[in-house]
């Protein structure tokens, strides 16, 4: 009898669990969401699961899909310095606080990207460092063989305590940013130390790259698979609306380039990467800022 009923109360857990309505992490307090775009939320339910998402004066409802995936599509919003509420309701409920709406920047590449600003003896801008408009999202270092639909991380807002664990490179780009233009700025963070392009680029991107060149790079400490990291740390993010990204790679490129002809490479590569991540978010060609390396290994 005890089994049976150990058993019983399993199930139900089960059930009770795919029942929730769940978000795509992205979705999370203290967000910023991209101004001037139609906003999709989206994430997971019961299949046959109503759900209903309220932001502000908007109100979306839907039906979760036999597969479970659930979405719905604010309208376009403006920027916004308030901290607003977001609802998500079925069986269950979910209330996200704090939300702006402003520009989201994707920040990523290698360790130049990823170098925080307590790694780089700036002590006094991370003491001045009281940015309650700058927010970032730290994307979890993850691979995959194939697209990941989602993303589990967590948006902090920019103060003296947290700014040391922000991207130098991010913090002073979107600090720049949101003073200058007076609107919040959310920074997605997802960047892999000692990484070449490759892992980068999505499957689309390899039409742009010439069949010679289509050989992964051994590089034994980090992940060199084609498309490896566009699957777990690109790919989650495309039906987030962005206003662009910024990149900063291209050492490991250089340093395990078998001859000089490398260069030519990495730009057909470069350009592989932007075309397939225009056309992975398909919201037009958003500006994409990179860092051009002096000669690095040469």
């Amino acid at each position: 009898m005890k089994i049976i009923l150990v058993a019983a109360l399993i199930l139900a857990a089960a059930f009770s669990a795919h029942a929730n309505v769940t978000l795509n992490g992205l979705f999370a307090d203290r967000m910023v969401l991209q101004r001037d775009h139609a906003i999709p939320v989206f994430g997971t339910a019961e299949p046959g699961e109503k759900v209903s998402v309220t932001f502000g004066k908007q109100s979306q409802s839907t039906t979760a899909e036999k597969d479970g995936k659930w979405s719905v599509k604010l309208k376009p919003m403006k920027a916004s310095k308030e901290g607003a509420s977001m609802t998500i309701e079925g069986k269950n409920k979910i209330t996200l606080t704090d939300i702006l709406i402003g520009d989201v920047w994707v920040c990523s590449g290698q360790s130049n990207m990823e170098r925080m600003l307590a790694e780089i003896n700036k002590p006094d801008d991370i003491k001045a460092a009281n940015f309650p408009l700058l927010r970032q999202y730290d994307v979890p270092k993850t691979q995959s063989a194939s697209p990941c639909d989602n993303v589990k991380g967590g948006w902090k807002i920019c103060t003296p305590q947290s700014a040391g664990s922000f991207s130098a490179v991010a913090f002073y780009f979107g600090r720049k940013l949101q003073k200058e233009t007076g609107i919040p700025i959310g920074l997605i963070r997802t960047t892999w130390s000692g990484t070449p392009i490759e892992p980068w680029i999505s499957p689309e991107g390899l039409a742009g790259i010439p069949e010679p060149m289509r050989k992964s790079i051994n590089i034994s400490f980090s992940p060199s698979a084609w498309h490896s990291l566009y699957n777990s740390m690109i790919h989650p993010l495309i039906n987030f609306p962005i206003k662009g990204v910024i990149w900063y790679q291209g050492e490991s490129n250089a340093l395990f380039a078998s001859d000089d002809s490398e260069d030519g490479r990495y730009l057909l590569k470069k350009k592989a990467l932007i075309t397939c991540w225009r056309k992975a978010w398909n919201i037009g060609d958003f500006p994409f800022y990179f860092v051009q390396l002096a000669n690095f290994e040469k």
